[in-house]
């Protein structure tokens, strides 16, 4: 199973980023300005499959948590998964206690079937 896309959203320096993954290439880098978020999202892909990790004073991005506080201000962590000819979404949703919810679909790519998936099933994943 590999991860063919990254989506985060409101983590830290991170507003809004979406990463289409190329699965023909071997290996995967993440370039940039010093300050720029490299290590943010890696930060974001831990807590994505570490949610007791998250901590709401530094993972909210400063002017949402010290700001406004106005609604949606909370992280979204994303991730597309791919086996063979089946795909997997997983949203995460973050909140004042931690991981508030987790919603996702797998998806037939061949025959288009789409299957929402479980609290059950997304733990065992």
């Amino acid at each position: 199973m590999k991860i063919t896309r990254i989506e985060i959203k409101r983590f830290r320096s991170i507003l809004d980023l979406k990463l289409d993954i190329n699965l023909n290439n071997n290996f995967l880098t993440i370039c940039g300005a010093n300050n720029s978020g490299k290590t943010n999202v890696l930060k974001a892909l831990n807590i994505f499959f570490n949610p007791t990790e998250y901590i709401i004073a530094e993972d909210v991005p400063n002017h949402k948590y010290s700001g406004s506080r106005g609604s949606a201000t909370y992280p979204e962590i994303t991730l597309n998964f791919r086996k063979d000819d089946e795909e997997w979404k997983i949203k995460r949703f973050f909140g004042l206690d931690g991981l508030y919810k987790s919603e996702g679909i797998k998806s037939n790519i061949s025959n288009k079937t789409k299957i929402k998936l479980n609290e059950m099933i997304l733990k065992k994943l």
